[in-house]
């Protein structure tokens, strides 16, 4: 679905890809790892990161450039998603990127079963910066699809009441 909300999370997602590309065939990996981490939990971020976090980062960012490549190829549609028949939960942060945001609206949105939960303040990095609330809903999360696959069985057109082992 093309609107304006949409086209702003196209354009910021791709300018960071390309900031972070240009990053990386410069061979700056230190500034390519600090505008990938700073775009997605805030701006500092990188600098308050403890060292051993920033030393994983750098080894691994290199890898960001195939998975920008990964979602700016990826060809499945809302329509598809409508088809997908399977319990999920939807985490956001209000702090997020716009683009972070936007694909959590439209996951919501289109999913046909999908709860959903933003965290006014956790961004993107929620599971990490705000893990006890995101534990949480997914234990929530299990707990409500466990009642309603109880419900589901008991009430089962070709369910059978078990009966009491005698002892």
């Amino acid at each position: 679905r093309e609107d304006a909300a949409s086209d702003a999370a196209r354009a910021q997602i791709h300018a960071i890809s390309t900031r972070v590309d240009r990053a990386l065939t410069r061979g700056a990996i230190e500034a390519a790892a600090a505008l990938f981490i700073d775009f997605w939990s805030g701006d500092g971020a990188w600098k308050s990161m403890p060292q051993s976090r920033r030393d994983g980062v750098r080894a691994r960012i290199e890898k960001v450039r195939a998975d920008f490549e990964a979602l700016f190829t990826e060809q499945i549609t809302l329509a598809a998603l409508r088809r997908l028949h399977v319990p999920v939960l939807c985490l956001s942060g209000k702090r997020s990127p716009a683009v972070a945001r936007r694909v959590a609206d439209l996951l919501t949105s289109t999913l046909p079963d999908v709860r959903s939960r933003r965290f006014v303040q956790a961004g993107h990095m929620g599971p990490v910066t705000d893990a006890d609330a995101v534990n949480e809903s997914i234990v929530e999360f299990f707990r409500f699809l466990s009642r309603r696959e109880s419900e589901r069985t008991l009430h089962a057109p070709d369910s059978v009441p078990l009966r009491a082992r005698a002892a």
